[in-house]
């Protein structure tokens, strides 16, 4: 087993957990590892439970969950793309009034395309 796949199983365990503190920290510092975690772990495993943050009470954590997307969702598979992360920014873009969750959008139109994306 190499050491990159034991580390991964490390963050995993870390993001299922409920204690916003582990979370909070984990979402301050994805930068740092989240370019280290294969794509189909991020879709399958690792984004499951950071989309947990777009549903949390704690505005704090919404805007770390948006941050994190920025690493993760270059990893994520179109279907999760579709299926649930635009859902989820639409839903804050509600939430939070248009401005904030648009400078996140931005990003992730440059990366796959204005056209793919608006029709996701």
């Amino acid at each position: 087993m190499n050491k990159s796949f034991k580390i991964s199983g490390y963050y995993i365990k870390l993001f299922a957990s409920n204690d916003r503190a582990i979370r909070v920290g984990l979402l301050q510092h994805v930068d740092q590892f989240g370019e280290s975690l294969s794509a189909q772990i991020v879709d399958e495993q690792v984004y499951p439970h950071v989309a947990t943050g777009f549903s949390d009470t704690s505005a704090f954590l919404w805007e770390l969950t948006l941050k994190s997307m920025l690493i993760l969702a270059p990893k994520l598979s179109q279907r999760t793309m579709a299926g649930s992360l635009l859902k989820y920014l639409s839903k804050l873009q509600v939430k939070l009034g248009l401005r904030l969750p648009l400078l996140f959008l931005l990003p992730l139109y440059f990366l796959y395309g204005f056209e793919q994306v608006a029709y996701m």
